[in-house]
C-alpha cells in the first residue's frame, strides 16, 4: 500500500510509464496530462489518472462519474486558472471512447473504517448519522441500527461514500 504523496513520485520516475509516454510521443500522438485528484472534504480518497491534451472536461467528469463518483447527476465543477467550469452529467455517453481517452494508473487503498459499536470492519454507513460524525457499522450491528435499513449505504472506496444514494 502506497499513499498519496509516494504514489505521486513513483509514477513520476516509473521508466515502464515513460517509455509507454515516449513511443506514444514518438508517433506523433498527443501530449498526455498526469492528474490527481482527491475527494475535497475527505483527501484521504484520491487517484491518478492520464489523459491526452485534445480529451475535454466532459471526457473528464465522465471518467470520474464512472469509476468514484456518480450517484444522482449532481453539478461538476472545475476549477482551471482560477476559472470555474460546471456542468451537469451527459444522460448517455460512449463509455469506450471515454475509458480509451483517459486511463487509471492508481488509486488509493480503501481506509480502515472501524464500526462505532463493536470495532470490527465496517461495512455499512448510515446515511442519516454520517453528517454527525457517526454511523459506521458492520454487518451484525447494520442489523439492530435505530435509522432503519433504508437508511444505510454499503462502505465503498470513493469520497462519495455515505453520501445521497452512493453505492459505488
Amino acid at each position: 500500500m502506497f499513499s498519496k504523496n509516494v504514489m505521486t513520485k513513483h509514477l513520476k520516475k516509473c521508466e515502464q510509464r515513460k517509455t509507454t509516454i515516449e513511443k506514444q510521443e514518438g508517433k506523433g500522438e498527443i501530449k498526455i496530462f498526469h492528474i490527481m485528484a482527491e475527494g475535497r472534504y475527505l483527501p484521504q480518497y484520491w487517484i491518478h489518472f492520464e489523459m491526452p491534451a485534445n480529451a475535454t472536461l466532459k471526457d473528464l467528469d465522465n471518467f470520474l462519474r464512472d469509476i468514484w463518483v456518480e450517484c444522482c447527476g449532481h453539478l461538476s465543477t472545475f476549477t482551471i486558472d482560477n476559472i470555474r467550469y460546471s456542468s451537469y452529467p451527459l444522460k448517455e455517453y460512449d463509455e469506450r471512447s471515454m475509458k480509451e481517452k483517459v486511463k487509471l494508473l492508481a488509486r488509493n487503498e480503501p481506509p480502515p473504517i472501524k464500526c462505532e459499536i463493536c470495532g470490527k470492519t465496517a461495512t455499512y454507513v448510515c446515511s442519516q448519522c454520517r453528517y454527525e460524525g457517526k454511523g459506521w457499522l458492520c454487518d451484525e450491528c447494520a442489523s439492530k441500527h435505530e435509522c432503519g435499513e433504508e437508511m444505510l449505504l454499503p462502505v465503498v472506496n470513493s469520497p462519495r461514500v455515505g453520501m445521497c444514494g452512493y453505492t459505488g
